[in-house]
This record gives C-alpha cells, structure tokens and sequence, in this order.
C-alpha cells in the first residue's frame, strides 16, 4: 500500500500572486485579455519571432488552476534550463518541512526502508520513529507500507532526518539507558564494544538508571536524563566500538537517538 502525504502536484500549492511576481520578474509582460477570469502574459519569442503565451486564472480557487500552473511550470523550465522543482522553490520562497511518525505496529521487527539510496533499519516491535522530511515547496514524502517493512521516499530536492523516539507511550515500563545500548548492540552483531568501551559505557550510563538490564518508570527516565550526556557516549563509541564504518556510524547515530529520545529534550534528539 502506498501512501502520499498529500497532493504530489508541483503548481497547485503555489500562490497567485507569486507567480505574477515571478513572470513579471523574468521578462514576462501581462497584457490586456478579453477572455473573463483570465491573465494573459506574453514572453520570450519562439523560433518563429512570434512570442510565448501563457494564461493563467484570475482566481486560486479556478478548477483548472493547478493544470495551468503546471503547464506553466513546464514552459518555464524548459525555456530557462533549470528543473521545475528549482523554479518552484524560487517561486514558493522557504522550504516546506513535512513530519511523520512512523510506528511499527507488528509483533516482529521489521525494516525500515529510505528510498532511494535503500538504507535499512530495524525497526523492534512498537518502536516509533520520526521522519522530517524538508524541501521545496510543491512535494511531499511518499510511504510504502509492507508485511515486513515501511518505507519512505521524499521528492527532489528534499532531505530527511530520522529520529528514535521509543516505544508507544501505552507502554508501562521503558529500558533504561544501558538495556537501550545493550539491545541496539546486539541488534548488530557486526560491531563490538571494547572493554574499556563497556568501562566508560557503564561510568556514563551510571547516572541514568539502575543497572544494565534494568527498566524504570517514565518519570524517573525524566528526572535522570538530566544528568546524561550524549556527547560522551558519542565519544566512547567512535574510540572503542569497532567494525565497518557505515554500521559504526549508524548504530552511534542509533543509540544517542533512542536514548535522546527516551530522555526528553534536554538531552535533545541526535541528527543522523
């Protein structure tokens, strides 16, 4: 099943009034038109010496307006050599940002899946993440949802930010800091944690909950968050944990992810 997170039209989303600014800007001249509930704009000239023409409605509201904006849009980035999705991000001003959350709802772990450069992630039974996705205006992230994965492709010119945010908040216990390490860790058995790694791990962690297999309540994940600091775990883990770099660099991301995510914003979400 595939999911669009609304219209993946480029020209319905934009404004009027900053398409007349934008032809008017780029050598488009507005001229009288007899046709009611119509702008009429002459352009550059064709092969032909006769000029370009395009018409749009009066009004945002007109049921042909988005077919007009795109055909526009078409014109547009074939005269001017540039894709369409540059002129609608110069058209449409500052970037859109579109969230989702992403819950895996199955009883196993599944895949987490982001198109198209394919990277994978496991995704543990009630575990949520948060994709933001960021681009020109004009797109918006598509989401393909399986038995076994879920995912997620955003439009040209976006990027996207993946954070761990935990289980759903239904559940009555959380792991604590060091069951959330331990776990991602096994979830990789491809990499591995020195002793000293483990040494530092545990003085850090220490702070933050009641042992290495423990689970603690949701206040008390609060109250001790304050005293982590991701920045030392991100330091222990690039000196002591070995393996391929990709997988070392995504489990580092993935641990101060979920344990950020665990603790609230004071010790703030990690940016893959």
């Amino acid at each position: 099943m595939t999911i669009r997170s609304g219209s993946h039209d480029k020209g319905h989303r934009l404004p009027l009034k900053a398409l007349r600014k934008y032809l008017n800007g780029h050598g488009w001249t507005p001229k009288p038109c007899q046709r009611p509930k119509t702008l009429y704009f002459e352009g550059p000239s064709d092969d032909t010496g006769h000029p370009l023409v395009q018409i749009l409605p009066t009004s945002e509201k007109a049921a042909d307006y988005a077919l007009r904006v795109g055909s526009l849009l078409a014109t547009l980035s074939l005269i001017e050599g540039r894709s369409v999705e540059d002129i609608v991000k110069e058209i449409g001003g500052e970037d859109i940002l579109v969230s989702l959350r992403l819950v895996n709802r199955q009883a196993n772990t599944i895949r987490l899946v982001v198109l198209p450069l394919r990277d994978e992630f496991p995704m543990p039974p009630g575990e949520t993440v948060q994709a933001e996705f960021r681009g020109p205006a004009g797109g918006s992230p598509i989401v393909e949802v399986e038995a076994d994965l879920i995912a997620v492709a955003g439009w040209s010119g976006s990027s996207v930010k993946l954070t761990a945010i935990g289980f759903q908040s239904g559940e009555a216990l959380w792991p604590s800091a060091s069951a959330v390490v331990r776990q991602v860790l096994q979830d990789f058995p491809s990499v591995a944690l020195s002793k000293k790694g483990r040494n530092e791990m545990s003085r850090i962690l220490a702070t933050a909950d009641h042992g290495f297999d423990g689970y603690v309540s949701r206040d008390d994940l609060a109250a001790k968050g304050k005293c982590l600091d991701v920045g030392e775990i991100v330091v222990v883990l690039r000196e002591h944990l070995s393996g391929d770099a990709r997988t070392r660099r995504y489990v580092i991301w993935r641990i101060c992810a979920r344990v950020a995510g665990f603790f609230g914003p004071r010790v703030g979400a990690v940016q893959r």
